[in-house]
């Protein structure tokens, strides 16, 4: 059938296709219509791959170490790191034996203070190792609960094999080793489950009583020497940004992102969210908007958030 270019659209009413409305964190500012709430600091890496404290109620916008490359908006639920004395190794909340020394500030940190410390002589078992003091104590983490360790490492010896491993009385175990050999030389790395200098033995449990203590030796190419910094063990499958501890545990808050969806002509009700992560990947989450807004969830598949949209 022909239709004529003499046909009239006058009096149709043309319906063209609504963009989707939603907010974009790929600017690393925080859009009008957004606003953030944390009861506490917490910690980003900045536009030069520093790590560094942004004061209670500030956006995060962290950025790849590696690359410098935005990664986006960072939101994270509460989270508390239950090992004492983080980033120094020499006083009562750590156990050093046998050939195992550590030099306290001996080289510039993640975060860009001269913080680092220098282990060295480390060797298996009580011949030189090292270990949290306090590492029976119980309900440090919840009851019977999976944990995740990590820390800095930078590596002085080029090979060798430092085992992690759960020395808590009374724990089902949890041991993974870092394997020097497949660390950047000349600079930090963050260890932990997943990554590829690792390997896993076997998962980190909290005991029935909530006791896990971090016992770290060498086990291949012993003595071997490594920098050290930002030690961590929280519960949740995986590692979230580092939360300084001194003699005591301490917690980082949840972040709070609210957005104003009324803003973008979206009603109350029930709508499917689209958020974009920074590695390419989305996820679609049913929302409901009240009052003309919505919180956005902290049990998203991962923290960096790139942009959310209404699907």
């Amino acid at each position: 059938m022909f239709i004529g270019s003499d046909v009239s659209l006058v009096g149709l009413a043309a319906r063209w296709p609504r963009a989707n409305a939603g907010f974009s964190f790929a600017g690393g500012a925080l859009p009008a219509e957004a606003s953030l709430s944390r009861a506490t600091p917490a910690t980003r890496h900045n536009a030069s791959g520093v790590l560094e404290s942004i004061a209670a109620n500030g956006a995060r916008f962290d950025y790849d170490p590696a690359t410098l490359g935005l990664r986006g908006l960072l939101i994270e639920p509460a989270r508390t790191n239950g090992i004492r004395s983080s980033q120094g190794f020499a006083g009562a909340d750590w156990t050093r034996r046998g050939s195992f020394t550590t030099t306290e500030n001996a080289i510039a940190a993640p975060d860009g203070t001269t913080t680092g410390a220098l282990w060295a002589g480390l060797l298996g078992g009580p011949a030189g190792d090292i270990f949290e003091t306090a590492l029976g104590v119980s309900s440090r983490y919840p009851n019977a609960t999976g944990c995740v360790p990590s820390f800095w490492i930078r590596r002085v010896s080029t090979a060798g094999t430092l085992l992690v491993q759960n020395a808590a009385n009374g724990t089902p175990g949890g041991a993974f080793s870092v394997n020097l050999a497949l660390l950047a030389a000349g600079a930090w790395t963050r260890v932990f489950a997943g990554h590829a200098a690792v390997t896993v033995v076997n998962p980190f449990v909290a005991s029935a009583a909530g006791a896990l203590g971090i016992n770290l030796i060498c086990t291949a190419g012993a003595p071997i020497s490594v920098h050290v910094w930002g030690m961590q063990v929280e519960a949740g499958p995986a590692p979230s940004s580092y939360v300084p501890t001194a003699s005591a545990a301490a917690t980082r808050a949840a972040d709070v992102l609210v957005l104003n969806w009324a803003s973008k002509g979206v009603p109350d009700g029930s709508h499917m969210m689209r958020y974009d992560f920074d590695d390419g990947s989305s996820q679609d989450v049913t929302t409901t908007v009240a009052g003309g807004t919505a919180t956005v969830p902290t049990t998203l598949n991962r923290p960096w958030i790139r942009s959310v949209a209404r699907v």
